[in-house]
Formats: C-alpha cells, structure tokens, sequence
C-alpha cells in the first residue's frame, strides 16, 4: 500500500456536508513549496465533486483547496509509511484568504465529434468563475488560435463550443479563458492530449 492523502472539501459553512463542486487542491511542503513527486506537481489538482486522492511520499504537508471566489482553510497533515490520511478541508464564507475580485478556472476541454476523421467539429470548453459576467475564451492548437466569447451563468459556470478546424484528436492544445471587462482575470490550462466523444445527437443547422 502507497501512502496517500484522501482529500474532501465541505460545503461553506457546513462541516458535515461535503460539497458537490469541482475544486482545486494544492499541497505544499513544510517550507511552503509546491510539492513535486514522481514528476506530478500538486499545483491545481481536479477534485471533482469536492474529493480527490493522491500519493505521496511520507511526510508533513499543508493542503489547501480554492474555487473561484472561496478558498478553504489550510490543515497539515502528517503521512506515515503505507499509509493514506483523510483530510476535510473547511469553508468558510469569510475565508481564511481574502479571495481575487475576480477569477476564472477551466474545468473541462474536449471535442465533439459528428463523424468518423481525426479531427473534432466542435471543441466543448466548461468551468466556472467569480467577478466576471462574460468570457472570452481562445484555444490554440497548430499555430492557430480560435475564439469566442460566453456568458457566465448565476450559479458561476460557463460553457462554450468552439469550431477549431486545425485542432486534432490526441494532439495537444491550450485554453485560455479571459474576462471580458478585466485582461488581469485570466486562467491557461494546457491539454497534453485531446479527448473526443460523439456528438450526442445529430447536428441542426
């Protein structure tokens, strides 16, 4: 058995309820670097649904978990040898770290695809986002870069589906997601491989 962390992050204000949210957890060292392991940097890790796990070397750690707008409270946690430790991160409304005015994360990139070929009809970008109202978001793939602007639903998600005629299937690409009203609100996620799926149903022109 590796040893390991079991990371839930509760609802705001509600240490018995685990939150349904897609957050980001970063752990830290003891001197308050990132922690690097077996060539993973914990920086932003995916907890979807407010729960992730992951191995670690034996050690003391600080974690930590953000969504746009919240951050939890940071707990150490001591790993033993073949051991994995639970940890609940708590949120609180307030929030042990004042939160950005404004900030935007990508949750989810693949493409959409009608028929048979290499290449996606439709690349689907989703997240979420605080102190923004609308987004622009750009993917660059082969030189080439494609854009197109969305609305920021009142619950913070968003969504856009992009044409990207010279992006591939399996080949790499980057998303950037920007604020429409402040350039300094902005978030890059780089895609080592493109997922694609079937397009659910046929397409209506």
């Amino acid at each position: 058995m590796a040893s390991g962390l079991d990371i839930w992050i509760t609802k705001p204000e509600a240490a018995c309820r685990i939150d349904t949210r897609t957050w980001r957890v970063t752990i830290y060292d003891t001197h308050g670097n990132v922690l690097q392991f077996a060539g993973i940097l914990y920086a932003d890790v995916k907890a979807d649904y407010a729960h992730t796990a992951v191995s670690v070397p034996p050690g003391r750690y600080v974690v930590q978990a953000k969504f746009p707008g919240l951050r939890t409270d940071r707990a150490i946690v001591t790993v033993g040898t073949d051991e994995v430790v639970g940890v609940l991160l708590f949120v609180s409304t307030k929030g042990p770290v004042s939160p950005p005015q404004c900030e935007i994360a990508i949750d989810e990139v693949y493409g959409l695809r009608h028929g048979s070929g290499t290449s996606p009809d439709e690349i689907v970008v989703a997240g979420n986002a605080f102190g923004c109202q609308e987004i622009v978001v750009t993917i660059h793939c082969d030189n080439h870069n494609f854009r197109q602007t969305t609305n920021v639903a009142d619950d913070g998600s968003w969504t856009a589906t992009i044409r990207a005629p010279r992006c591939h299937c399996d080949r790499p690409l980057s998303v950037t997601a920007e604020c429409s009203h402040d350039p300094n609100c902005r978030t890059t996620l780089a895609v080592p491989s493109l997922e694609c799926r079937g397009a659910p149903g046929p397409v209506v022109h």
